[in-house]
């Protein structure tokens, strides 16, 4: 369990079930940030921390969806994005029904 920064805000990360969780902090004080640690602790520790009402990460098929659309469309050249429609197409065809964080 512990604090880390990207860019200028705290990240908080802790362990509960076995599973690593990271979250931002959302504030560019440390102290926030570490008075956010002892809440999540306490809440882990005490059996208050509900994962399942966690946000679910989204369906393979709809991030590529999402990814060609709002990314590789709008940056790519027409060959590239041609490319990048062909490859989404054989990966979803696989990985489609699964959740992102399932995929290891």
């Amino acid at each position: 369990m512990g604090l880390f920064k990207r860019g200028r805000i705290w990240w908080v990360a802790y362990w509960h079930g076995g599973q690593r969780i990271r979250e931002s902090a959302g504030t560019t004080s440390k102290k926030r940030a570490q008075q956010l640690l002892a809440k999540r602790e306490a809440e882990v520790f005490e059996g208050r921390f509900n994962l399942s009402s966690a946000k679910s990460s989204p369906r393979f098929s709809d991030f590529a969806e999402e990814y060609l659309k709002e990314y590789s469309k709008v940056n790519k050249q027409p060959s590239t994005y041609a490319r990048d429609v062909t490859l989404v197409g054989h990966l979803t065809s696989f990985f489609g029904k699964y959740r992102l964080n399932d995929i290891k």
